[in-house]
């Protein structure tokens, strides 16, 4: 498979019209092959809308990535979702590559996430008779289990074409990882990932790991021109519309490094059993927020929690599950975009296993994640999924309030807004 893929971060703060300039790149170039990926399904019918030569992959024999391979090989224009990019097997890459695809790939995909068995037994029958590892990747034992004698629905019938594809690492001999084969990219002719804050991702340091280049831009005016960091007036501008929550009663529950952060929540906000004094206590402060002091009602709130923790801590005026939680790691929705007071009760850090996959596969590289970047670009992805997005209205109608309660969050985001 030949690889002189370009890659090109376009890297622009929300609002500045990333998706709009794709969707016109995309007609401009009527003669290429293009795959646009997306997390959500209403950019993708967005997409198709807008572009009439597009297709959705619907599932064909129970698989929607049968009918992918199916599109590729008519050369189709194709719009899908990064679930489904994450199941490209070395069959669809060699197609990708023969078609000489474009990819848009809108943010970020999830190129490492952990994998689990549903008991530890499992994981101990797995590695006995039904896989090895071989530097650092888990390889299926053929010899044992042939391949073409294996059918769905077999004893690790999923992690054998996991093992075909080249997906999982094993770390330390302990920790078990989906990892996306960075020849997906390399299959495609261009890249271009449309996102803001790269340097916050994880993206960025796995493609640091193998070596692969890529050209920052930014988007103006409908163009792509050379990169551009926020200005510090529209950095002013945002500030004017942004009511950060000074309270030192209601932030004090924060002030430790790691208050409020996934294993500060596990320890302090238990999810069974009696209600603790920490859950009791951020749930009367974000009740006391949205009533006394955004004085907003519940359709205009939107909030944030690590979802095992909602029970524990939803209260009045938080409103109903799927109209006002909104997950802390969203992106590329306008669902919530009329909401107007915010509270993000979470410190967030990266997951534990992404440390050590870096930690242990960069040899002397010396690559690992921006911890305060990668906190900042989630939480200013999930801020604008509000009515601070809505450039299309006056001022005083995209103004918000945030409730911040991490003194840590609350300075890596006024940093920002200062730099």
């Amino acid at each position: 498979m030949k690889n002189n893929t370009k890659i090109k971060v376009v890297d622009s703060i929300m609002g500045q019209g990333k998706t709009t300039w794709a969707i016109d790149f995309m007609k401009e170039n009527p003669d290429d092959r293009f795959m646009y990926i997306t997390p959500y399904l209403d950019e993708v019918r967005r997409v198709k809308e807008e572009v009439n030569t597009f297709i959705e992959p619907k599932a064909i024999k129970g698989s929607k990535l049968n009918h992918m391979k199916q599109l590729i090989e008519y050369g189709s224009n194709i719009a899908s979702t990064h679930s489904l990019m994450g199941r490209f097997d070395i069959e669809t890459q060699k197609n990708i590559n023969m078609g000489e695809y474009t990819l848009i790939l809108d943010e970020c995909s999830e190129v490492v996430t952990e994998h689990t068995f549903m008991t530890e037994a499992d994981k101990e029958d797995f590695f006995k008779y039904y896989a090895y590892v071989e530097d650092g990747y888990v390889k299926w034992n053929e010899e044992a289990h042939p391949v073409e004698e294996y059918i769905k629905g077999s004893n690790f019938y999923e992690e054998m074409v996991l093992c075909l594809n080249g997906n999982l690492v094993y770390i330390n001999e302990k920790l078990l990882l989906w990892e996306l084969p960075v020849n997906v990219f390399k299959a495609f002719k261009e890249v271009y990932i449309l996102t803001y804050m790269f340097e916050g991702s994880v993206q960025k340091p796995y493609f640091d790991l193998y070596d692969i280049d890529y050209e920052y831009l930014s988007v103006k005016q409908g163009k792509l021109i050379p990169y551009e960091k926020t200005s510090k007036e529209m950095k002013l501008e945002i500030a004017s519309l942004i009511t950060l929550v000074e309270n030192d009663k209601l932030n004090s529950i924060g002030d430790d490094k790691f208050a409020l952060s996934s294993t500060w929540l596990r320890n302090n906000v238990k999810q069974s059993g009696k209600v603790t004094v920490m859950a009791d206590r951020l749930k009367k402060n974000t009740e006391n927020y949205f009533k006394n002091i955004a004085k907003t009602k519940a359709q205009d709130n939107m909030w944030s929690i690590y979802d095992k923790y909602y029970n524990r801590v939803r209260g009045i005026g938080y409103g109903k599950k799927d109209i006002n939680y909104v997950e802390y790691n969203v992106r590329a929705t306008n669902k919530y975009q009329h909401k107007k007071a915010l509270a993000y009760l979470i410190n967030v850090f990266p997951h534990t296993s992404l440390t050590m996959y870096f930690s242990q596969r960069d040899g002397l590289k010396d690559i690992n994640i921006d911890i305060d970047k990668f906190a900042l670009s989630a939480l200013i992805q999930w801020v604008w999924r509000s009515r601070i997005r809505r450039q299309d209205l006056p001022h005083q109608e995209r103004t918000i309030s945030l409730y911040l309660p991490s003194h840590r969050m609350r300075t890596i985001f006024k940093e920002w807004l200062d730099s």
